[in-house]
């Protein structure tokens, strides 16, 4: 199975640094980027296959960032990551495939996320 390359986007250089740690106990590489710009930049350059954003970010949002992402590739699955409570409906609806992932979460829950969005459709 090819390995799946996971673009994680958080300005908190802490938590970034425990998700990347996280994807990469499960086998996924990993990109990191601090802001929206940085992980345009890194999709540029990459074959992304998932982006893990978190909603709230320096500069661009999680949601613009994911918006631009999809421009380049609608079907690109995105994991939203977010410490604050929001209503997910609207960003559920605009997205072909995507999740929502409340902060704090364990490493089992951001795996079975990221897998759940890898998998094909069966």
């Amino acid at each position: 199975m090819p390995q799946i390359t996971v673009l994680l986007t958080d300005d908190e250089p802490n938590i970034r640094k425990m998700m990347r740690l996280m994807l990469q106990s499960g086998g996924f590489q990993v990109l990191e980027a601090a802001n929206g710009d940085e992980a345009l930049a890194l999709a540029e350059k990459n074959a992304i296959d998932v982006l893990v954003t978190d909603v709230v970010l320096e500069g661009m949002s999680g949601s613009a960032l994911a918006r631009s992402m999809q421009e380049r590739n609608p079907d690109l699955p995105i994991l939203f990551v977010s410490g604050h409570p929001m209503d997910f409906g609207a960003e559920r609806q605009e997205y072909r495939r995507c999740a929502f992932l409340p902060k704090p979460f364990q490493k089992s829950q951001l795996l079975e996320a990221v897998r759940g969005l890898t998998q094909p459709a069966a």
